[in-house]
């Protein structure tokens, strides 16, 4: 074999990146989520065209986005996380009460509710692309519904369990799992381009 032929055979033959598969591919799985959050966003801006009582939307700041709300007598935050990166499976109350590394206040029950510390009177809400066991249906129903005051059996339930997963937390003005259950909107939305549609 001469040593021409040599140096071709050590030449590696590369791939082109127009072909190559990415070694990594958590950019555009994190970027569908942005995209599936701004949608949800775009929404709510929609709504503040038709609903005079919606004045204010914040996007990234206190929470993926906060709506502010004023009526006559109140003036109120809407604290929003949306959840795109999810496992394909329904939402349960351990998934909302897993802490990360055990540590108390990383659940997403616990974040949410911590954003009870402004002079507003506080609301939450979660967006998620998948359902929720039988056990937090009632939270998809609007606040105002029957089956949503604290008083109620699956809420009192509901507040038990999450106590026993969570004990003893409370937001800065005191406010337990009672009031986070009360204030608390589930709100199930399909898909990115089911929301972009109803945007539409």
């Amino acid at each position: 074999m001469t040593e021409a032929s040599d140096i071709t055979a050590a030449v590696e033959v590369w791939p082109s990146i127009d072909d190559a598969q990415p070694v990594e591919e958590g950019g555009p799985i994190a970027r569908a989520g942005f995209n599936y959050q701004d949608e949800i966003a775009v929404g709510f801006l929609i709504d503040m065209l038709a609903n005079p009582a919606l004045v204010k939307v914040h996007l990234e700041t206190h929470d993926d986005i906060v709506l502010v709300w004023e009526e006559i007598d109140a003036r109120t935050a809407e604290y929003i996380q949306v959840k795109a990166g999810e496992e394909e499976k329904f939402w349960s109350v351990p998934d909302i009460c897993q802490r990360k590394k055990a540590k108390t206040g990383t659940s997403i029950f616990e974040k949410s509710l911590d954003r009870d510390g402004y002079l507003e009177d506080s609301l939450f809400r979660l967006v998620t692309l998948r359902p929720v066991v039988a056990a937090l249906k009632p939270l998809t129903f609007p606040r105002s519904s029957p089956g949503r005051q604290s008083a109620d059996a699956d809420i009192v339930a509901l507040a038990v369990e999450i106590e026993s997963r969570c004990p003893g937390f409370s937001s800065p003005k005191g406010r337990d799992a009672a009031f986070w259950l009360v204030n608390c909107l589930w709100d199930h939305r399909d898909s990115e381009k089911a929301v972009e549609k109803d945007n539409l």
